[in-house]
């Protein structure tokens, strides 16, 4: 029995199954990593990494385990890639069970990362690109890739370090129907209006108009790293990126969101751009969580304070097609940049958590994951919370989700039927043999 059982929590909440690990293949001794969950109309799609990347070992797998509705595994595990350093997993599934997997691979006699894609038929339990596709190979590092789906069309975006040694964003659509290299690469760029304002210099402090690098001065490519992608409908898709390109004295803020119309037969197109309007939940990459008729809640995991004091997850509301920051119903007083910066709230209350943050929409409630840690002098973090907020923002509850003897990390969770699909690594007896676990939360047992 779990340490999260014997707790008495489970009580609280019944409808939590105990973690398991989901397949002898994912426990070995080099441990598994980079869970990730895609939702389909009959179940989600379980997709982590294998092996651990060192000097001595740098063969790694991908894989991927079928889950029901309930959470129960369906057939055998899926070796999506193997044979090659081979990293960071994302997916996204269709509502009928064509999902694409993305990740990040060194090949054998290579130096550089790439960026591969595959197709996977979560009804049949198939791989149909064994191996993986490139989708951008070359000179120079591709990594990190973003997906998402929408309609009958798979968006990948990623990082890709151009000649000069500066991180630009690229971009692919793969319709359902397609091979992934049939799929066309795009650099995101400005459209003349947008390069006005959002026009990158250099990492580095600039004044005013003054670009740092004259040779960036004036490209209209994007620059900055660290995707992130979600779909607002079949052709648009909102995306956010890391940006320390376009520091200004007092606004030094990092994070850019931009919706973006893109079909993959045309460059794509940034319709409206924005950044967080405060500088605490525009320095870190966050996550993006879309309901209907336009809102969508952004989370974000901090170290702030004096020492790192100061462990929080924040949230904000966005209207996605005017691409505007919305007031939240209630007012956090707890957190004192929200006096000045009305609009930012705390998704966990007065919890100290660590990122980073998972996040899912279930009916009309978001549902956020974190980390805690032990306590102030252990900062080892042991438990996994559950907060879910009202579209307004207003928190409706947090519970501690699972505790144990040693580290959780990675947590990942998806909404399936009328409850959530949670996936995370623990290493239960800190001997750094990290297990894959999951659990099934019912809507009853939502705080």
């Amino acid at each position: 029995m779990t340490r999260h059982a014997a707790s008495g929590t489970a009580l609280a909440l019944a409808g939590v199954l105990l973690a398991w690990p989901v397949s002898g293949a994912a426990t070995t001794d080099v441990g598994a990593g980079s869970p990730t969950l895609a939702a389909w109309r009959d179940g989600a799609l379980l997709v982590w990494q294998e092996g651990a990347i060192h000097l001595s070992h740098r063969e790694t797998r991908i894989l991927a385990r079928r889950l029901d509705r309930r959470g129960q595994p369906v057939g055998d595990p899926l070796v999506i890639a193997q044979g090659a350093t081979h990293s960071r997993p994302r997916a996204a599934c269709l509502p009928d069970g064509r999902c694409l997997v993305a990740w990040q691979t060194i090949p054998p006699a290579g130096r550089d990362w790439n960026v591969l894609a595959a197709r996977v038929d979560a009804r049949a339990g198939t791989v149909l690109d064994p191996g993986g596709v490139p989708i951008d190979a070359g000179p120079r590092n591709q990594a990190l890739p973003a997906v998402a789906a929408a309609g009958h069309r798979f968006a990948i975006v990623w990082q890709h370090v151009a000649t000069d040694g500066f991180y630009e964003l690229r971009l692919a659509i793969l319709h359902a129907d397609g091979k992934p290299s049939e799929a066309r690469v795009w650099a995101l760029t400005y459209s003349r209006t947008h390069a006005k304002r959002w026009l990158g210099y250099t990492p580095g402090w600039g004044w005013g108009q003054r670009p740092i690098h004259p040779g960036r001065a004036r490209s209209l490519r994007v620059l900055g790293g660290e995707p992130r992608v979600a779909a607002l409908g079949d052709e648009s898709w909102l995306l956010e990126w890391t940006d320390q390109t376009s520091w200004r004295p007092g606004h030094n803020v990092w994070v850019r969101l931009a919706v973006v119309r893109a079909s993959g037969t045309t460059p794509p197109q940034i319709i409206s751009i924005t950044e967080p309007p405060d500088p605490h939940s525009g320095q870190a990459p966050g996550i993006v969580i879309v309901a209907p008729e336009n809102v969508a809640m952004r989370g974000t995991a901090l170290v702030t304070g004096r020492g790192g004091t100061t462990r929080v997850a924040l949230g904000r509301l966005l209207h996605t097609a005017r691409l505007e920051w919305l007031r939240p119903a209630q007012k956090d007083q707890g957190w004192r940049p929200a006096r000045r910066w009305p609009g930012v709230f705390r998704l966990f209350g007065g919890a100290a958590v660590e990122g980073p943050l998972a996040g899912a929409r279930l009916g009309d409630r978001f549902v956020w994951l974190a980390r805690a840690p032990r306590g102030r002098r252990d900062r080892t973090p042991t438990r996994l919370l559950l907060s879910t907020l009202n579209r307004e923002g207003r928190r409706l509850g947090t519970r501690t989700l699972h505790e144990s003897r040693g580290a959780v990390a990675d947590p990942a969770v998806v909404a399936v039927g009328d409850g959530l699909l949670v996936a995370f690594r623990e290493d239960p007896d800190e001997s750094g043999r990290w297990l894959l676990r999951r659990l099934r939360i019912t809507k009853e047992a939502l705080p």
